[in-house]
């Protein structure tokens, strides 16, 4: 009984031992974890319940960006009256007073005579000579081109019209005598006096012209159509073509009717850009004076971006009923110009003449369950930062 109650006993001391130990680490785990971690051991646990996503209270964000405003429906570039004048002068390109060429059975005596000439400025091209002496036959050559084999028994001929066998850059022409053939005692010769190569050279100095017009990005943008006009102001039997471009598109090309406007000449807006645009002006013959010349950009109807939000029946009923508000707010960029246009929500127009860089307006009365359309039609041009529709 004895050993019993003994066996008992240290049992239950052994029991507390283990209790005891097993606290003792507990203890040197809390003391060792961090913090954080001890805290929300400790702690209970607290339980949380989910609630209902918050109600959507942002209806509309857009940036609009700059809306421009253009008040004219046609718009003008004049250009400054242009003079047009191509003519052409007398010109000696090369002269000798003296050109000597024989030929015998031993051999030919020639004369080159070169000379340098931009063919498109040459309207009539002439070799002129008078004879002293004569024998045999003279031949003239043009840039390797026969022009002239012939016996000549007068003291002159007629100019020599060597215009068609010109060349741009540098021109030869040869003199020479035909050969003595069989008759080798004879000798061939011809003396010129006076040889001179005469052109009637155009002078393009005021032959075209360009001017500059400025074409700005809302003209562009809402530009429907261009319309060109002129009057040319000339002498009918003295002109010839007169060639006009816009943007180096060809608009005209004709003999127009001297001191009539002429028939103005429509153009899609493919024809002019944003920023600079040219018109040039040529004559290919004679003189014109362009008065009223006149570019004109007609401005079709311009329209302006519409945004859409939508109702849903509750935040509709909300609205009607008084607990929430309909709050649309313009961020215009900041500056010191006033703002002036008007904002559209559902056809119901609200005006806007304000400094202030922030416009605020509740829209309870206009706005409807379902799509909502809200649209801001500047009366001067506006950069707006953000459009935005919330629930307040």
């Amino acid at each position: 009984m004895f050993w019993k109650e003994r066996k008992r006993g240290q049992g239950a001391v052994g029991a507390a031992i283990l209790i005891a130990v097993v606290a003792l680490l507990i203890v040197f785990y809390l003391l060792l974890v961090p913090p954080e971690e001890r805290e929300a051991l400790l702690e209970e646990k607290n339980i949380t319940v989910a609630k209902p996503p918050a109600e959507e209270k942002i209806l509309l964000d857009v940036s609009p960006g700059r809306l421009h405003y253009i008040a004219e429906k046609t718009i003008e570039h004049p250009i400054s009256s242009v003079e047009l004048d191509l003519w052409s002068e007398s010109t000696v390109l090369k002269e000798r007073d003296s050109v000597y060429v024989s030929s015998t059975i031993f051999g030919k005596k020639k004369v080159n005579i070169s000379f340098d000439v931009k063919k498109e400025d040459v309207e009539n091209a002439f070799v002129v000579f008078d004879i002293s002496k004569a024998k045999g036959r003279l031949i003239i050559k043009v840039n390797g081109v026969e022009v002239l084999n012939n016996y000549i028994s007068t003291p002159s001929i007629e100019p020599l019209r060597i215009s068609e066998f010109l060349r741009d850059g540098k021109n030869v022409i040869e003199f020479y005598a035909s050969g003595v053939g069989f008759a080798f005692w004879r000798k061939n010769k011809y003396q010129l006096l006076n040889v001179k190569i005469i052109a009637d050279m155009l002078i393009r100095e005021k032959q075209e012209a360009r001017h500059v017009f400025i074409m700005t990005p809302e003209e562009r943008e809402n530009l429907e159509k261009v319309i060109v006009r002129f009057i040319p102001l000339c002498k009918q039997e003295d002109v010839g073509k007169l060639v006009v471009k816009l943007n180096d598109h060809t608009i005209f090309d004709a003999v127009p009717d001297c001191n009539s406007m002429i028939e103005p000449i429509e153009l899609t807006r493919d024809y002019v850009n944003v920023g600079e645009n040219v018109v040039y002006m040529r004559t290919e013959k004679g003189r014109f004076l362009i008065d009223r010349f006149m570019v004109a950009s007609k401005i079709g109807k311009v329209e302006y971006p519409t945004y859409y939000f939508d109702l849903s029946a509750e935040q509709y009923d909300a609205i009607t009923s008084g607990q929430k508000n309909a709050i649309l707010t313009i961020r215009f960029r900041e500056s010191v110009e006033r703002k002036i246009g008007k904002v559209i929500v559902n056809g119901h127009y609200i005006g806007i003449d304000q400094k202030e860089s922030d416009f605020v307006a509740k829209i309870n009365d206009y706005v409807v369950r379902g799509s909502n359309a809200v649209q801001i039609v500047p009366s001067r041009t506006l950069d707006v930062v953000a459009l935005v529709v919330e629930l307040s």
